[in-house]
């Protein structure tokens, strides 16, 4: 019984007169549970009595402690209908999909009508479970899940243009109700085609997502000026919009009410804009949240305007969280040389390389103004990554706050030898963060490739690392590199002689405390032997021990590994803190 409408005094003197009439049968095979009617009572007047001494008596809140407490006894299926259909819509799924393409893909809302009549009946007679829809070219579904929507705004997400088409005629005459719209469209007839829908007054619209061509290729040629071109005033409830390879118009009336605005591969209509003018304009954002803009920068900023490098006003965005910008090094530079970043979030700046020859000359600072001007994040940095694959470098940076840096370098061509990518890159890696109080360090790539000095260096520019993590690449398992042991034992007598600190002075890395090797490929794990050495050789040196050594290795599975790996466990143990060995197999 739903006690939502009466007053506490009226529900309890209703349960009594119904007190008599017997309860409901086994539930799916499960008893009923027991209900102690005194106890149950004297509970409700309880909270209400509690309720009204602390807060303000209302209705509301009275009503609500009863409703509590008796729903709380009831089985789900004698619930209030309004409450069921809270629990049901808060089911783990990415949305009731009314429009499947394979018998995998069953709805969930079709599942839950599937349990009973009652739920059946429930599902079906509420729009809310059947607002969002997704589909491709297969609409079996959508004009009854249209239906059976009613009033409700519409989420509808079309991941092929025929879909979106055909339903056309159906989506005009509710345009009022759509709330999402998330569509792709691969030629410009199918644009076209969705003219009036697009062009006409979309007044509850918050989220618009329109993808052109092959959203993978980031190439700016596909986007063109004849594609249709936003306006602003039939969207004013737009809140999120995201674009690739579109054309929109660079005004303020667009990005004031945003919070989140992603671009990719977009150009401005009708012409290229100044990088003053697209600053001026993007400092009226501040609702902005996220923002992404992926080869923007270079097509819709004319070099003739206003030019790069030309000094501007800090631009400040006071809500953004995350920040991810991918284009050419220079554009990069130029927008991080003016734009404030976040206090807290992600930012993510990805350097694209047209030219492979020309990566050799390439660094992670090429995407950073020569004075570092706006990149504070790199002074105060206490943790840093290096991930160097092929074709990139990824660089990971992490502050005393909750502010997270990643600078990524890579090329757009699908497949590059970079003749510099192990040891200049790592060189550029110290170059750019030596000024900061690295504590924690984490390296990824094929270290058995790189130079013995050139890590050295790396080491040496970071002495207050307390954290150290080594590992292979994502093509690994890589051989171990064993100059890193020679590197953590000593330096030479001509690095340290002018020390002050005396012996402990030849220690690389003294203050180091935790060590960790990933993903190691074993081999005739001889590389053991040289981690206890290295270990020896720093405590004879006066290093304090390690608090934790963690070591994961991969190895043959159809091999018995217990032998070896006891016998390395009584060597290593009693040398550190803790000891944590993990074999697996490749």
């Amino acid at each position: 019984m739903d006690v939502a409408w009466m007053t506490p005094q009226t529900s309890l003197r209703l349960h009594r007169m119904d007190s008599s009439l017997s309860h409901p049968g086994p539930l799916y095979g499960l008893p009923c549970p027991t209900i102690d009617h005194i106890l149950l009572e004297s509970r409700i007047l309880s909270i209400v009595s509690q309720t009204s001494f602390s807060q303000s008596p209302t209705p509301d809140i009275e009503l609500a402690a009863c409703r509590a407490l008796w729903n709380a006894r009831k089985p789900i299926n004698n619930l209030p209908v309004e409450l069921l259909v809270d629990i049901l819509m808060r089911l783990p799924s990415n949305g009731f999909d009314v429009a499947t393409t394979t018998p995998s893909s069953t709805s969930q809302c079709f599942q839950c009508m599937c349990v009973c009549r009652h739920w059946r009946t429930v599902i079906a007679s509420n729009g809310c479970f059947w607002r969002t829809i997704h589909t491709g070219e297969r609409t079996r579904w959508l004009q009854l899940s249209l239906a059976r929507a009613g009033a409700a705004n519409l989420r509808l997400k079309f991941t092929q243009a025929a879909g979106l088409i055909s339903a056309l005629p159906d989506l005009l005459s509710r345009r009022d109700h759509i709330e999402r719209l998330d569509f792709t469209c691969q030629t410009l007839s199918d644009i076209h085609a969705l003219a009036p829908l697009i062009c006409a007054p979309l007044p509850c619209m918050s989220e618009l997502a329109m993808l052109y061509g092959n959203v993978g290729n980031s190439s700016t040629g596909l986007a063109r000026k004849d594609l249709l071109a936003l306006q602003p005033e039939n969207f004013p409830a737009l809140i999120r919009l995201r674009l690739v390879h579109a054309s929109l118009p660079w005004t303020v009336s667009l990005l004031s009410r945003l919070r989140s605005l992603h671009l990719g591969s977009c150009q401005v209509y009708p012409s290229p804009i100044s990088v003053s003018r697209l600053s001026n304009v993007l400092r009226c954002g501040n609702a902005l949240e996220e923002l992404t803009l992926h080869d923007f920068l270079g097509t819709a900023c004319s070099a003739d305007g206003s030019g790069l490098s030309q000094p501007m006003d800090a631009l400040t965005l006071p809500r953004l969280r995350k920040l991810d910008i991918s284009d050419a090094p220079a554009w990069i530079a130029e927008f991080v040389a003016y734009i404030q970043l976040p206090p807290e979030g992600d930012v993510i700046l990805t350097g694209q390389v047209e030219d492979p020859q020309a990566v050799s000359a390439l660094g992670l600072a090429s995407m950073l103004p020569q004075n570092h001007r706006g990149a504070g994040f790199l002074r105060s940095a206490t943790g840093a990554s290096l991930f160097m694959l092929e074709g990139k470098h990824w660089v990971v940076c992490e502050a005393p706050g909750p502010l997270k840096v990643t600078l990524q370098l890579r090329a757009r061509t699908t497949r590059v030898l970079w003749t510099q990518t192990l040891d200049d890159g790592l060189r550029h890696f110290t170059t750019l963060f030596h000024p900061a109080p690295l504590t924690a360090l984490t390296l990824q790539c094929d270290l058995a490739k790189v130079a013995p000095d050139a890590l050295a260096d790396a080491l040496d520019a970071f002495p207050h690392i307390q954290e150290l993590t080594i590992a292979s690449s994502t093509f690994g398992p890589d051989p171990f590199p064993m100059h890193l042991c020679d590197s953590l034992r000593a330096r030479t007598g001509s690095e340290w002689e002018d020390e002050k600190d005396g012996g402990r002075g030849r220690v690389r890395c003294a203050s180091l405390k935790v060590l960790c090797l990933e993903n190691v490929r074993w081999e005739d794990g001889a590389f053991m032997n040289a981690v206890a050495d290295c270990l020896r050789e720093r405590e004879r040196l006066g290093a304090p021990k390690l608090e934790l050594l963690a070591i994961t290795a991969s190895r043959s599975p159809e091999v018995d590994w217990s032998e070896p790996d006891a016998r390395f466990a009584d060597i290593l143990a009693p040398m550190v803190g803790e000891y944590e060995f993990c074999g697996k197999g490749w």
